[in-house]
Formats: structure tokens, C-alpha cells, sequence
């Protein structure tokens, strides 16, 4: 008897190992059905439904493709609140050579929104893409939010949202990969791109407005100038509209002929002039009589 009982004991080891290290393996697909068995050949449609089929130790792989969120009243898109255990955790993993993407941009309900919300512990994420967490009301939202301990997070790709990319909120010794890659922006690649591109149309246009607007400006203003300061613009001699040159003074005299016509009386100066025209008239009739006679008479006839 007592053989029989230590050879009992001896069994008891190997077949508590196949046991320990049995674990379920759990397929989500975008094409998938929540109430299908979560198999490869029959994978389910969300995230959170491999979540209830798991246990401590099981994966689930995600198959690749868009997984789409929209709607006003939902304000979590994946909420991991199911945890392993310290020795065995549950695993949340790409399925290999695919990228699930988890698209929140139509998830717009008057609250916080929160891309992944993971309150368990011992779980493991590894391989996603999280993109387009809106920001809908006052106060953050998040992408990933994190409030377990003991998980591991690696090689998320999140981008395009208007909410801090992965967010530690509570608890701790969670080990987050240097592999993750995260983008925040307003709108996700395709909307961005277009609104860069209306931007610097807007841009290019106003530009345009406000160059003809300143050459308009800038004619009028040189048309109704007077004509020295607008021949001085053209010759480039610094003048500006705010500070137009002064009209040419015309030529004066030198100093010295203003101050002998300033010492002359005008009385004399007019008799002086009368003077030289009847010398002038006089000399023209001396002349005209010292002409021969029979030069008059040949002009005559």
C-alpha cells in the first residue's frame, strides 16, 4: 500500500506540468463575430469579447485590419479590465505580420474619450495602432491610459489625436517599451493633409490681396504727389510717402548783384532804362541821314 501511495506521489508532478502550462489561444478579426467561437477559422469581432473568453495565461491575437469606433454615448473605445496573474498574464498580441489599427476618430460623445483604458494588471499589449482620440469637451482625454500595475505595453503606434498619446495615470511598475511611437495632432493623416493643403491656399490668397491692395495704395498715393516729389521717387532719392521733399527753390541771383540793385533807387534805375532807348532812337536817325542820296533815290524808284 505504501508502494502504491508514493507512486502516486511521484505521477502527481508530471501531470500537474501539462496542466500548468495549458493555455488557450483566442482570434479577433474585423470580419468576425462576437457570438462565433473565437477561433482561428471563427475569430470574434471585438477586443473585448477575447477579453471575456481569456483567462490567466491565454492570448489573443488580433488580426489585422481597422477597427472602427463611433457613436456620442460610448466614451471608452477598449476597456482591459480583466487581470492575469503574477506568474501568467493574459496576452493582447498583433497577430504576426499584421497591424490592427483601432480608429477612434468618429467616437465623438460629449466627454473625456479614452482610446485604451487598461485598469487590470499582469496583462500584456504588444503590436497595435491607436489613432484619432478626439479632445470633445474641457479636460484631457487619452489615447492609452494606463491605471494597472505589473503590464507590459510595447510597440504601440499612436498618432493623430488631439489627446496625450499614453498616459500613466495610477499605480505603477509597469514597463512601457522605448519601441512605441506616438503622434499628437488635430486630425489624423488624410484630414491633416488637407486642411495643411486649404491652409496655405487661404495663405497664398490673402498674400495675393494684400500685395495688390498695397500697390493700389501706393499709385494713388504717388499720382497725387507734387510733380518734384514724384520725379524724385522716380530717381530713387530716398523720398517716401511720409516724408515728401521740398518744391526747388527757382535760381536767384548772386549775393553780390542783389545787393547793388537793392543800393539802386527804382527811380533811377527806370530813368537809366529811358535813357539807353532814346540813345538807341537817335543813333538809328543818324544813320539813316548819313545814307548817300543816291542810294535813297535808287531804292526809290
Amino acid at each position: 500500500m505504501r508502494f502504491v501511495y508514493l507512486a502516486s506521489a511521484a505521477a502527481l508532478p508530471l501531470l500537474a506540468a501539462p496542466l500548468a502550462a495549458r493555455a488557450a489561444d483566442y482570434y479577433v478579426a474585423p470580419t468576425g463575430s462576437d457570438s462565433a467561437a473565437g477561433t482561428m477559422a471563427a475569430p470574434f469581432a471585438t477586443v473585448g469579447r477575447g477579453q471575456m473568453a481569456a483567462s490567466a495565461g491565454d492570448t489573443v491575437f488580433i488580426r489585422g485590419g481597422v477597427y472602427m469606433f463611433s457613436g456620442t454615448s460610448a466614451t471608452v473605445g477598449v476597456a482591459f479590465s480583466k487581470s492575469g496573474t503574477t506568474d501568467r498574464r493574459i496576452n493582447y498580441f498583433a497577430y504576426p505580420g499584421e497591424t490592427p489599427i483601432f480608429d477612434l476618430y468618429n467616437l465623438m460623445p460629449q466627454a473625456r474619450v479614452t482610446g485604451f483604458d487598461v485598469t487590470a494588471s499582469w496583462i500584456h499589449i504588444r503590436g497595435l495602432e491607436v489613432r484619432g482620440t478626439q479632445q470633445i469637451v474641457v479636460g484631457d482625454s487619452w489615447s492609452v491610459r494606463v491605471r494597472g500595475s505589473n503590464n507590459i505595453i510595447e510597440q504601440l503606434n499612436v498618432h493623430h489625436g488631439e489627446a496625450p498619446g499614453i498616459f500613466i495615470a495610477s499605480d505603477g511598475n509597469n514597463l512601457i517599451s522605448t519601441a512605441i511611437r506616438t503622434t499628437t495632432t488635430t486630425r489624423w493623416k488624410a484630414a491633416a493633409t488637407a486642411t495643411a493643403s486649404a491652409a496655405t491656399r487661404r495663405v497664398a490668397t490673402t498674400s495675393s490681396a494684400a500685395a495688390a491692395a498695397s500697390t493700389t495704395a501706393t499709385t494713388a498715393t504717388t499720382s497725387s504727389m507734387p510733380r518734384a516729389h514724384a520725379s524724385s521717387r522716380a530717381r530713387g532719392r530716398g523720398a517716401t510717402a511720409t516724408s515728401p521733399t521740398r518744391p526747388r527753390r527757382r535760381a536767384t541771383a548772386p549775393a553780390s548783384k542783389r545787393a547793388a540793385s537793392a543800393s539802386t533807387p527804382a527811380r533811377s534805375r527806370r530813368r537809366s532804362r529811358a535813357t539807353s532807348c532814346a540813345s538807341a532812337s537817335r543813333s538809328a536817325i543818324a544813320r539813316r541821314a548819313s545814307t548817300p542820296t543816291t542810294t535813297r533815290a535808287a531804292s526809290t524808284s
